[in-house]
């Protein structure tokens, strides 16, 4: 696995809070795996790429709500928050239902 492949793809630029650490994680798992593929490259980087990059937003907005009392970033960053849990949700059928 190439490291610099690795961190250029999951490295955060905002600092990472406990609400967003489980994203990272996942971005980082994912990355690892998505390093070593020999097909569909591209798709997958650009997956690993868009939500790095929302995470990197959710955070400096948490930030800024954090350091400026901001509630129209809280309001952003829950809308976000709240739809990524639907998008991480599997669908019904998913579990065989």
């Amino acid at each position: 696995m190439s490291f610099t492949l690795f961190r250029s793809l999951t490295d955060l630029q905002n600092p990472v809070f406990p609400a967003t650490e489980s994203i990272k994680q996942l971005i980082e798992t994912i990355g690892r795996d998505v390093v070593q593929f020999r097909r569909n490259t591209q798709i997958s980087y650009h997956f690993v790429d868009k939500a790095r990059s929302a995470c990197d937003i959710i955070n400096a907005l948490i930030q800024k709500v954090d350091e400026e009392d901001d509630w129209d970033s809280y309001d952003k960053f829950t809308e976000a928050s709240d739809w990524l849990e639907e998008c991480a949700t599997p669908p019904p059928s998913f579990h065989g239902r």
